[in-house]
């Protein structure tokens, strides 16, 4: 192999390197965005949730849901 086929070879897979790079760039970024979003989805059935249990509660106890 020559130098000049070599240096061809190093180049052709900088450019797959760098491919690869911005590849999982972009698979964090979605990952992070998912996480934003499961994130936002799960505040609110946490206190849905909780107001289910304290509604539970009070009407064992014989109290008034206020």
């Amino acid at each position: 192999m020559t130098v000049e086929q070599i240096a061809n070879q190093v180049l052709k897979q900088n450019g797959e390197i760098a491919a690869l790079a911005e590849n999982v760039k972009s698979a964090h970024k979605r990952i992070d965005e998912n996480d934003r979003i499961i994130n936002g989805i799960h505040k609110p059935a946490s206190n849905a949730e909780a107001l289910t249990l304290h509604i539970k509660l009070l009407t064992e106890r014989g109290g008034e849901v206020k």
